[in-house]
């Protein structure tokens, strides 16, 4: 029995939201593996304190449970949007902890920035940035104490932070021109191009 091409193509949106799912462990360990050898490669005493190796032990177990116990089995993007925030929180805790605002690991931010933006849309891109911000900010606290926030360092946060959101503007149109492409190539596909009706290929 045939399918409604409609319902049959939400099913294929929501079977690369699958497959993105499956790709954010893969960035969630590469994230957790770059940080385990900057911290061993520059700061081995760092990494065996207990703070940080609970760190990073809390968010391997976290990886490790999203890929196999597969909670949000049937809510993807739910599922998506909490292992950005968790992957936030985790690197807000390691910058913490190496240096805050001075820490070369700061770039890391663009991972989560670039996931949202390919996964989720606008909305939830700028919701992340805005995130991201706010975590530089409260790593300027956290790092300095609230006399830290001065003019100076708002001048410094620009310079750091143009970058995260060139990135997510840049990546967000790309993903909507590719999110184009593909509605426009199975239409194409679907379609009699001169009566616009669903054609053999679609049922």
């Amino acid at each position: 029995m045939s399918r409604d091409p409609l319902t049959k193509s939400l099913e294929i949106e929501q079977a690369q939201l699958r497959g993105f799912a499956h790709s954010v462990s893969e960035v969630e360990w590469l994230l957790l593996v770059l940080v385990v050898l900057y911290l061993f490669g520059v700061s081995p005493d760092l990494a065996r304190s207990p703070l940080m190796l609970g760190v990073l032990l809390g968010f391997a177990a976290f990886v490790l449970v999203f890929r196999y116990a597969r909670p949000f089995r049937r809510h993807t993007q739910t599922k998506i949007a909490v292992e950005i925030l968790v992957m936030l929180v985790f690197l807000t805790a390691v910058l913490t902890l190496s240096g805050g605002v001075k820490s070369p690991l700061l770039n890391l931010y663009l991972l989560p920035i670039v996931t949202a933006a390919l996964a989720l849309g606008k909305r939830a891109t700028l919701l992340v940035t805005t995130l991201v911000c706010g975590c530089y900010a409260l790593l300027g606290m956290l790092t300095g104490g609230t006399e830290a926030l001065t003019s100076d360092f708002g001048v410094s946060a620009v310079g750091v932070l143009a970058p995260f959101l060139l990135v997510a503007f840049a990546t967000t149109l790309l993903a909507e021109n590719i999110h184009h492409a593909k509605e426009r190539i199975r239409s194409l596909a679907d379609r009699d191009e001169l009566t616009g009706l669903y054609n053999m290929r679609a049922f």
